[in-house]
């Protein structure tokens, strides 16, 4: 409920700014239709219906906005006063008023109007604002005067509302921030188009008394007078803007004292906070409430689920019959198809509901759960106990945002369904027969879109209290003691050892025998059985080594067998001994043979193919480390494969590509392939970046935005400084291309040709440059007009059997919904 509640109000503001807008708008309109000379063309019924205080004074000084230390109550009388003496001139003048006269009457008559709802708006602002103000003053004292709850424990329950209140405060300020943002952009724009207008007062005063008596005395006149009421306007705007600033910053400062004064309630209740029993049973009587009256709603909706069944299929016998009888009028079966269309709506609607509920009913045994998880973790503050629900925490705060990512798509895609009725209701008759089941199906489509939402905040709940369940845990980790914080150390790395000792990292097919019965299974092959198969290898190896160099002397004395003999049999045996080590640390950990059958296949295909190129890499090798045609940490470019060099050795080289992956390149590759070095003598490399404008655009000032745009990231070099070309006279595009040079070492180029993009778009749409796309004109070329009929099916089908004439529009089927989205085939 805090969510929507903050999303209505940012939404009512934004709705306020734009009506604020639009009258900007008008009033601009208005202005440059008032001064435009030549298009109102002003005669003498003009200047006599103008009031007599500006009639009298059409070449004296034009009046200010208003007079100084003028109290916004008597500027609204005096407008009311003008409004009253407009309608008089109106009835006086009313048989022989010209059209010209009465549209500059109509839009003075819209000018005061608004100028005294601003001024009426001044006033409520006013009057809320001294409220506000008290408010503030007394919230500051009781802020002051607040010293505690009284004795302690305090309810969890007290600790809870205090963490909500938090939050909401929180969302308040934030929201509160970025309207006084918008007010403040607001009432810039106001000022500057009152200068404008003052401006223009200014200058029509000076025509008028060097034009006095002239036959366009009146025409300055009424100009004088339109630019007079839009600087009131705008006046009257600003001060309305700047008192509702006032509020918003008043409302502000309260949010920030309330947000103070909770926090240290929370502070002060965080230290003495307990759960009892009595706060226990209260929630569980909540839940149990909620849980009841959940029941009550799903057997309503099973109820509901029958009949709308029921009621569709009544709608698919009534569109049979409709079809059998070949219907001919349009109403019936515009009727037909949409009553078909609404129960099939409501047919998916009634389906869903239950489902939701039931998840909703779920839900609540979720939250019943972690409340009683909860009052169980005050209770005992064990450090094992504290360890699991934390990692049981952990599985269900990602449920959570599974469940409220999918719940929320939902939501919106239930809100555009229901938009998308009341868009179709608002275009019809509220007395037709379509339009009530319309109305049918909007009312079920809300159903729908309200029990959504409850979903989305019973979900959003649950998140809350899971986190506040980790606050309590972190709180009591902090209040163990000393051999429980020992105890949970302990425990917690033993459960990380414990977990990477049997991550399993593959499984392998094996013969397994399970109570005296081999069968064909699969074995896990964990990171523990590699630790203790590589354990024993390395012993092994370590006990070859040994064994070999004891059995060379021993050979060479007792057998008497050459010491190159015997250098070569020591060898020989250290390869077979560890072979068998090999094979004896699988067996010991159980790790089955056939996970490693590919390496008698993978040895058979490095003998033969691959000892012809291993003398050849190590050539290259050598010319590399001697000749250094590029070294570690430079960019190459090797057959499309774009990297960093991370290492250099005698077969191969290491080349980490861009996607963060490393591909090993044969170093005779290198050597007879095309390299291309990014920073053999220069690490500044150039990249473009192209867009196409309309036809039509400033081809010059589409150059300077785009120099001002790459000139002002702060990644591109500035010596070369960025290149703006006119590419090309595309077909549908006026083609640019922005070159920049960057540090390929330093910077990611990708990430700067994407930030000038999005400034580019944004320059181009601050200055209306149109990015241009395809269009195409098509022209149909009939000797005759076309002649379209719509026919039902039974028409189609004595049409079809007759000779020739227009192909019509074929009926819908019961399963293809409206007629809108028929095919219409004409035939001239």
């Amino acid at each position: 409920m805090i969510r929507f509640k903050h999303a209505y109000e940012g939404r009512r503001l934004r709705r306020r700014c734009l009506r604020l807008l639009l009258a900007v708008a008008f009033l601009t309109s208005v202005g440059a239709l008032s001064t435009s000379r030549g298009q109102f063309p002003l005669t003498r019924a003009l200047v006599d219906s103008l009031p007599p205080s500006v009639a009298t004074n059409s070449s004296a000084g034009a009046p200010g906005p208003g007079a100084l230390g003028e109290t916004v109550e008597e500027k609204l009388t005096k407008t009311r006063a003008e409004l009253a003496e407009l309608k008089i001139l109106d009835e006086a003048n009313g048989a022989r008023r010209s059209s010209s006269s009465s549209v500059q009457n109509s839009l003075r008559r819209s000018w005061l109007q608004r100028l005294a709802r601003l001024y009426e708006q001044q006033i409520s602002y006013a009057s809320e604002m001294a409220a506000l103000k008290k408010r503030t003053a007394e919230l500051a004292l009781e802020a002051k005067a607040w010293t505690g709850f009284g004795p302690r424990p305090y309810s969890i329950l007290l600790a809870d509302n205090l963490r909500e209140s938090i939050q909401v405060e929180r969302l308040e300020i934030a929201n509160g921030e970025s309207a006084l943002s918008m007010l403040g952009r607001l009432i810039d724009e106001h000022r500057s188009s009152l200068r404008v207008s003052e401006e223009r007062i200014r200058q029509l005063n000076e025509e008028l008394e060097r034009g006095a008596g002239k036959a366009n005395a009146g025409e300055l006149a009424w100009q004088r007078e339109f630019e007079r009421l839009q600087s009131q306007n705008s006046a009257a705007s600003v001060g309305a803007l700047d008192l509702e600033r006032q509020i918003r910053a008043e409302r502000l400062a309260a949010s920030h004292l309330r947000l103070d004064l909770s926090r240290r309630q929370l502070l002060l209740a965080k230290t003495g906070v307990a759960f009892t029993e009595a706060d226990m049973r209260n929630v569980t009587a909540r839940l149990d409430g909620e849980e009841h009256q959940l029941e009550r709603e799903l057997a309503l909706a099973e109820e509901s689920r029958h009949a709308a069944a029921r009621a569709l299929e009544a709608a698919n016998e009534d569109w049979s019959r409709l079809q059998a009888r070949q219907e001919t009028n349009a109403a019936v079966i515009a009727r037909g198809e949409e009553t078909l269309a609404v129960r099939h709506a409501q047919s998916e609607i009634a389906d869903s509901i239950p489902n939701v509920l039931h998840f909703m009913i779920q839900l609540g045994t979720a939250e019943r759960i972690i409340w009683e998880v909860r009052f169980g973790s005050y209770r005992n503050h064990d450090a094992g106990l504290i360890r699991e629900t934390e990692r049981r925490l952990n599985e269900f705060r990602r449920r959570v945002q599974i469940w409220l990512s999918y719940y929320r798509e939902l939501l919106q895609d239930a809100s555009r369904q229901a938009a998308l009725q009341e868009t179709r209701l608002a275009g019809m008759d509220d007395s037709s027969e379509l339009a009530s089941l319309v109305r049918e199906r909007l009312g079920a489509s809300r159903e729908r879109d309200q029990l959504l939402g409850r979903a989305v905040q019973n979900i959003e709940r649950n998140g809350r209290l899971v986190q506040r369940l980790e606050e309590d845990l972190r709180d009591a980790t902090e209040n163990l003691s000393f051999g429980g914080r020992l105890r949970n150390v302990l425990s917690s790395s033993g459960s990380f050892v414990s977990q990477l000792w049997g991550f399993e990292l593959f499984v392998a097919q094996d013969t397994i025998t399970i109570d005296g019965q081999e069968i064909t299974g699969k074995r896990s092959v964990t990171l523990g059985k590699i630790v203790v198969a590589i354990t024993i290898v390395v012993l092994g190896y370590w006990f070859t080594g040994l064994f070999s160099r004891r059995t060379e002397p021993f050979l060479i004395k007792h057998f008497h067998i050459e010491a190159n003999q015997a250098g070569l049999i020591r060898r020989w045996v250290r390869v077979l001994l560890v072979f068998v080590v090999g094979f004896f640390s699988l067996i010991f950990v159980k790790i089955p043979l056939t996970a490693f059958a590919f390496a008698g296949g993978a040895l058979a295909i490095a003998l033969g193919f691959g000892m012809q190129t291993l003398l050849k890499n190590f050539v290259s090798g050598i010319i590399i480390l001697f000749e250094r045609p590029f070294g570690v940490g430079d960019i190459l470019d090797v057959a499309g494969q774009r990297g960093t060099v991370v290492g250099i050795g005698i077969r191969s080289s290491v080349l980490e590509l861009w996607d963060g992956t490393e591909t090993l390149i044969p170093n005779s590759a290198l050597l007879e392939n095309s390299v291309t070095n990014w920073t053999y003598s220069n690490r500044k490399v150039r990249f473009s970046v192209n867009v196409g404008v309309a036809y039509g655009s400033d081809t010059r000032r589409v150059v300077q935005l785009l120099t001002e745009v790459a000139d002002r990231h702060g990644l591109i070099e500035k010596n070369p400084q960025p290149q703006v070309l006119l590419a090309n006279f595309g077909e549908s595009a006026l083609s640019f291309e922005v070159r920049f040079w960057v540090d390929v070492v330093k910077v990611n180029s990708a990430q700067v040709s994407s930030d000038l993009r999005q400034m580019i778009a944004a320059a181009f749409g601050e200055n209306n440059i149109v990015i241009a796309f395809p269009q195409r004109d098509l022209h149909l070329d009939a000797a005759r007009p076309l002649h379209v009929q719509i026919l039902s099916a039974s028409g189609q089908l004595a049409r079809e059997n007759g000779a020739g004439g227009t192909t019509p529009v074929r009926g819908p089927r019961p399963d293809q919904g409206s007629p809108k989205n028929e095919p219409i085939a004409a035939r001239p």
